[in-house]
Protein backbone atom coordinates (compact mmCIF):
# COMPACT_ATOMS: atom_id res chain seq x y z
CA UNK A 1 0.00 0.00 0.00
CA UNK A 2 2.94 2.50 1.19
CA UNK A 3 4.43 1.38 -2.81
CA UNK A 4 0.87 2.77 -4.49
CA UNK A 5 1.08 5.86 -2.38
CA UNK A 6 4.24 6.90 -3.35
CA UNK A 7 3.50 6.40 -7.35
CA UNK A 8 0.27 7.81 -7.14
CA UNK A 9 1.47 10.91 -5.53
CA UNK A 10 4.54 10.96 -8.24
CA UNK A 11 2.18 10.46 -10.91
CA UNK A 12 -0.30 13.43 -9.71
CA UNK A 13 2.75 15.69 -9.17
CA UNK A 14 4.16 14.63 -12.69
CA UNK A 15 1.10 15.05 -14.79
CA UNK A 16 0.95 18.37 -13.04
CA UNK A 17 4.41 19.70 -13.14
CA UNK A 18 4.11 18.70 -16.68
CA UNK A 19 1.21 21.16 -17.75
CA UNK A 20 3.14 23.78 -15.58
CA UNK A 21 6.55 23.36 -17.58
CA UNK A 22 4.88 22.75 -20.69
CA UNK A 23 2.97 26.12 -20.04
CA UNK A 24 6.02 28.49 -19.20
CA UNK A 25 8.76 26.87 -21.67
CA UNK A 26 6.32 26.13 -24.32
CA UNK A 27 9.08 22.77 -24.79
CA UNK A 28 7.33 19.61 -25.03
CA UNK A 29 10.94 17.87 -24.30
CA UNK A 30 11.60 20.22 -21.39
CA UNK A 31 8.39 19.49 -19.83
CA UNK A 32 8.75 15.74 -19.67
CA UNK A 33 12.01 16.16 -18.08
CA UNK A 34 11.07 18.96 -15.67
CA UNK A 35 8.24 16.60 -14.81
CA UNK A 36 9.86 13.44 -15.10
CA UNK A 37 12.56 14.84 -12.71
CA UNK A 38 9.79 16.36 -10.04
CA UNK A 39 7.66 12.62 -10.79
CA UNK A 40 10.97 10.92 -9.10
CA UNK A 41 11.49 13.44 -6.64
CA UNK A 42 7.80 13.31 -5.23
CA UNK A 43 8.30 9.76 -5.59
CA UNK A 44 11.11 9.24 -3.79
CA UNK A 45 10.08 11.46 -1.10
CA UNK A 46 6.85 9.92 -0.37
CA UNK A 47 8.65 6.45 -0.28
CA UNK A 48 11.37 7.68 2.23
CA UNK A 49 8.72 9.66 4.36
CA UNK A 50 5.07 9.47 4.37
CA UNK A 51 3.15 12.14 5.12
CA UNK A 52 0.67 9.80 6.91
CA UNK A 53 1.48 6.85 8.63
CA UNK A 54 -0.87 3.92 7.23
CA UNK A 55 -2.38 0.72 8.61
CA UNK A 56 -2.77 -1.97 6.38
CA UNK A 57 -5.32 -3.82 9.23
CA UNK A 58 -7.02 -1.01 9.68
CA UNK A 59 -9.25 -1.43 5.89
CA UNK A 60 -10.92 -4.35 4.71
CA UNK A 61 -9.11 -5.90 1.43
CA UNK A 62 -12.66 -4.72 -0.25
CA UNK A 63 -12.05 -1.11 0.74
CA UNK A 64 -8.02 -0.98 -0.62
CA UNK A 65 -9.39 -2.49 -4.20
CA UNK A 66 -12.14 0.69 -4.52
CA UNK A 67 -9.92 3.32 -3.43
CA UNK A 68 -7.14 1.95 -5.95
CA UNK A 69 -9.54 1.85 -8.79
CA UNK A 70 -10.89 5.24 -7.67
CA UNK A 71 -7.56 6.49 -7.66
CA UNK A 72 -6.22 5.37 -10.87
CA UNK A 73 -9.32 6.83 -12.38
CA UNK A 74 -8.81 10.15 -11.16
CA UNK A 75 -4.84 9.91 -12.49
CA UNK A 76 -6.38 8.94 -15.67
CA UNK A 77 -8.99 11.69 -15.92
CA UNK A 78 -5.68 14.34 -14.45
CA UNK A 79 -3.98 12.60 -17.48
CA UNK A 80 -6.83 13.56 -19.95
CA UNK A 81 -7.24 16.76 -18.95
CA UNK A 82 -3.80 18.03 -19.09
CA UNK A 83 -3.75 16.61 -22.61
CA UNK A 84 -6.33 19.44 -23.26
CA UNK A 85 -4.44 21.95 -20.53
CA UNK A 86 -1.82 21.86 -22.44
CA UNK A 87 -3.05 21.82 -25.98
CA UNK A 88 -6.58 23.95 -26.18
CA UNK A 89 -7.33 21.98 -29.48
CA UNK A 90 -7.70 18.40 -28.52
CA UNK A 91 -11.31 18.99 -27.19
CA UNK A 92 -11.15 14.84 -27.26
CA UNK A 93 -9.52 15.31 -23.78
CA UNK A 94 -11.85 17.83 -22.00
CA UNK A 95 -13.74 17.02 -18.87
CA UNK A 96 -16.67 17.52 -21.12
CA UNK A 97 -15.62 16.84 -24.87
CA UNK A 98 -19.45 16.77 -26.78
CA UNK A 99 -20.33 20.47 -24.82
CA UNK A 100 -19.65 23.13 -26.79
CA UNK A 101 -19.93 25.22 -23.68
CA UNK A 102 -17.40 23.50 -21.38
CA UNK A 103 -14.92 23.65 -24.45
CA UNK A 104 -14.79 26.96 -25.02
CA UNK A 105 -15.79 28.87 -21.84
CA UNK A 106 -13.07 30.03 -19.17
CA UNK A 107 -13.82 31.97 -16.63
CA UNK A 108 -10.07 31.69 -15.19
CA UNK A 109 -9.12 33.65 -18.72
CA UNK A 110 -11.71 36.81 -17.57
CA UNK A 111 -9.95 37.09 -14.15
CA UNK A 112 -6.67 36.77 -15.80
CA UNK A 113 -7.70 39.62 -17.67
CA UNK A 114 -9.60 41.36 -15.13
CA UNK A 115 -6.34 40.82 -12.98
CA UNK A 116 -4.15 42.49 -15.75
CA UNK A 117 -7.06 45.57 -16.27
CA UNK A 118 -6.62 46.30 -12.24
CA UNK A 119 -2.99 46.80 -12.39
CA UNK A 120 -3.55 49.34 -15.67
CA UNK A 121 -6.32 51.46 -13.79
CA UNK A 122 -9.02 50.47 -16.70
CA UNK A 123 -12.55 49.43 -16.36
CA UNK A 124 -12.64 45.33 -15.53
CA UNK A 125 -16.67 45.49 -16.14
CA UNK A 126 -16.03 46.97 -19.95
CA UNK A 127 -17.18 44.31 -22.05
CA UNK A 128 -14.19 44.95 -24.65
CA UNK A 129 -11.51 43.71 -22.31
CA UNK A 130 -12.97 39.79 -22.70
CA UNK A 131 -13.11 39.85 -26.75
CA UNK A 132 -10.54 38.48 -28.71
CA UNK A 133 -8.00 40.67 -30.78
CA UNK A 134 -10.20 39.60 -33.78
CA UNK A 135 -13.41 40.00 -31.70
CA UNK A 136 -15.78 42.74 -32.23
CA UNK A 137 -18.74 41.20 -30.07
CA UNK A 138 -19.06 42.37 -26.57
CA UNK A 139 -17.17 39.47 -24.60
CA UNK A 140 -17.82 37.08 -26.68
CA UNK A 141 -14.03 35.57 -26.51
CA UNK A 142 -14.94 34.47 -22.66
CA UNK A 143 -18.66 33.35 -23.32
CA UNK A 144 -20.27 30.76 -25.94
CA UNK A 145 -22.59 32.80 -27.86
CA UNK A 146 -26.29 33.17 -26.39
CA UNK A 147 -24.91 33.14 -22.36
CA UNK A 148 -23.80 35.60 -20.10
CA UNK A 149 -20.63 36.71 -20.15
CA UNK A 150 -18.24 35.45 -17.69
CA UNK A 151 -17.12 38.65 -16.40
CA UNK A 152 -15.69 38.97 -12.93
CA UNK A 153 -17.96 39.10 -10.47
CA UNK A 154 -19.53 42.83 -9.25
CA UNK A 155 -17.31 41.36 -5.57
CA UNK A 156 -14.16 42.31 -7.56
CA UNK A 157 -13.20 45.85 -6.12
CA UNK A 158 -10.63 47.90 -6.83
CA UNK A 159 -7.75 49.38 -4.38
CA UNK A 160 -5.75 51.32 -5.49
CA UNK A 161 -3.54 49.02 -7.70
CA UNK A 162 -4.66 45.51 -5.83
CA UNK A 163 -7.53 43.59 -6.22
CA UNK A 164 -9.63 42.57 -3.58
CA UNK A 165 -12.13 39.35 -3.90
CA UNK A 166 -14.73 39.10 -1.37
CA UNK A 167 -17.98 36.48 -1.13
CA UNK A 168 -21.17 37.73 -1.57
CA UNK A 169 -23.19 38.14 1.76
CA UNK A 170 -25.62 34.62 2.08
CA UNK A 171 -28.52 37.68 2.30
Amino acid sequence: MRAFIAVSLAVATGTCTFAMAQGLSGSLPLAFLIAALAMALAGWDAWRRPAVVTDEAACSRGLKIVSALATVAALAQLARLTVFMVDASQVAYSTVPSSAWEVRHSCLTAYFVAGEAVGEGQDIFDPALYNAPDDTGAGAWCRPSGSSPCWPRPTLRRQGHWASFSLPSSS
